[in-house]
């Protein structure tokens, strides 16, 4: 699989697909019953098992302000040609910036316990 996922990368600087088949999960849903748990298997996983680098960048927000991201996956030891796509990615766009509808970085800090850096 590594070998056939690396030739297909081979023709392009990067393959972009989404994240997941949806919205990200509630955070309070536990990770077993989670969406990709029932969803075929995604590109990242593909690329995962392959050991191709991958990186997941925000797309904004679906149903009930859930975010969505697509992902860019590339060739072995691209790693540095990834990253660079995904930033020129976010510097033409704005969807990393907006928090979620319902987070404050007040509540976002208390949530994990503690301030964000």
């Amino acid at each position: 699989m590594a070998r056939e996922l690396d030739a297909l990368c081979a023709r392009f600087d990067a393959l972009v697909a989404p994240t997941l088949a949806g919205v990200a999960p509630p955070a309070d849903q536990p990770f077993t019953t989670a969406p990709w748990r029932r969803a075929p298997l995604q590109i990242g996983a593909a690329g995962n098992l392959a050991g191709l680098p991958a990186v997941s960048v925000p797309t904004g927000f679906g149903a009930r302000g859930l975010p969505t991201a697509i992902q860019f996956v590339g060739r072995a030891y691209e790693e540095n040609r990834v990253l660079a796509i995904a930033r020129a990615y976010q510097e033409r766009t704005a969807h990393h910036l907006p928090l979620p509808p319902t987070c404050t970085l007040e509540s976002a800090g208390s949530a994990e316990g503690g301030e964000r850096a």
